[in-house]
């Protein structure tokens, strides 16, 4: 009857709601009933995955890659009692059933024997250059860097998105200036600098590692993508909307692709590396706001996180209050990100 079968879809739908990825459910005539996380209207029919549907004569789920708005999913779709419940899987949603299992366990003893041997490597090259072997050991220092350089940023994205966050409170304006010391020594070597101005107690709640790595990436990316002249700004400073306090940090530039006005050729920039998707990443787990823009030539990337509160809801966070750096003699991810800047630019020092 109508009401038996209501109640055995807001079973299946409360379900549904626990997942954590998108899902929809579409009845017998293909309409969709439920939707969560995806834009896939009531009623709308499943037309996007209708050969598909056509499998359940001889079984009772099957698997599929469509795509919605723009968004590619993967798509288990399971026949239960008429209705059709989709499972949906984009990066997103992976991430967080990364989080939920052991897949980032699994992939570290892999990168950690990567970076065993890439220590020995540097130790190769540092020997080379006391042995008197100066032009041999930069090219392979060149070459080392960036194989080095792209396996880290492979690793801290995936810390991003697979490990779950450990807040700390951060003083930004302490953690910033070290940042930018030690960036400003390496660029050094190809005539490149970058200007921090930092209002005082500027005190967020996040994970330490994730805000340098969204800093680092934002420094870099400001780097990479301007002319040599110019000298990226990072400002840091404090504002309150709607009753809320908010840490903002922001990286201005000139861009290197701009032309003349109304040209916005900068929007590239979200297809090229790990750099934006970590930010972004950051971004959402401290529920703060990115803006990425460019007016008349000028690029300017904002991150505005939540400054820290009084402790809500049984959280416990740990006082992190310094930045310190341990020189190990092995390039660490800010070194390894800014040596990729030096490496373009120094040829026309």
């Amino acid at each position: 009857c109508a009401s038996s079968q209501t109640d055995f879809l807001k079973r299946i739908s409360k379900i549904c709601e626990s997942f954590d990825f998108a899902a929809a459910i579409f009845d017998s005539n293909l309409e969709c009933v439920y939707s969560k996380d995806i834009d896939i209207k009531l009623k709308a029919k499943a037309d996007l995955f209708l050969k598909e549907f056509e499998t359940f004569e001889k079984c009772d789920f099957t698997e599929t890659m469509f795509v919605v708005k723009g968004v590619q999913y993967c798509a288990k779709i399971t026949r239960i009692d008429g209705y059709y419940v989709c499972a949906l899987f984009d990066s997103r949603g992976l991430g967080k059933i990364a989080r939920n299992t052991d897949f980032f366990d699994r992939f570290l003893p892999i990168v950690n024997a990567i970076e065993y041997n890439y220590s020995h490597l540097w130790g190769i090259v540092s020997r080379l250059k006391n042995s008197g072997n100066e032009a041999i050991a930069v090219e392979m220092e060149k070459y080392l860097s960036k194989a080095n350089q792209l396996t880290h940023s492979t690793f801290e994205y995936m810390h991003v998105i697979c490990r779950e966050p450990n807040p700390v409170r951060i003083d930004c304006g302490d953690l910033l200036r070290v940042l930018v010391k030690r960036t400003n020594t390496i660029l050094a070597n190809c005539g490149r600098s970058i200007e921090l101005v930092a209002e005082d107690d500027c005190i967020i709640c996040a994970d330490k590692r994730h805000l340098i790595s969204a800093v680092v990436s934002a420094i870099q990316n400001a780097l990479l993508y301007s002319p040599k002249d110019c000298v990226p700004i990072i400002t840091l400073s404090k504002c309150k909307l709607n009753g809320k306090e908010y840490v903002i940090f922001k990286a201005v530039n000139e861009n290197i692709g701009y032309v003349e006005e109304g040209k916005k050729l900068y929007e590239n920039i979200y297809k090229i590396g790990a750099g934006i998707p970590m930010i972004k990443h950051f971004i959402e787990e401290t529920n703060g706001e990115f803006v990425f823009d460019e007016i008349s030539g000028k690029v300017m990337l904002v991150m505005k996180i939540p400054a820290a509160a009084v402790y809500k809801n049984k959280a416990l966070f740990f006082e992190c209050d310094e930045y310190s750096y341990y020189d190990t003699g092995i390039p660490d991810f800010l070194e390894l990100q800014m040596r990729e800047v030096v490496d373009l630019f120094k040829e026309n020092i």
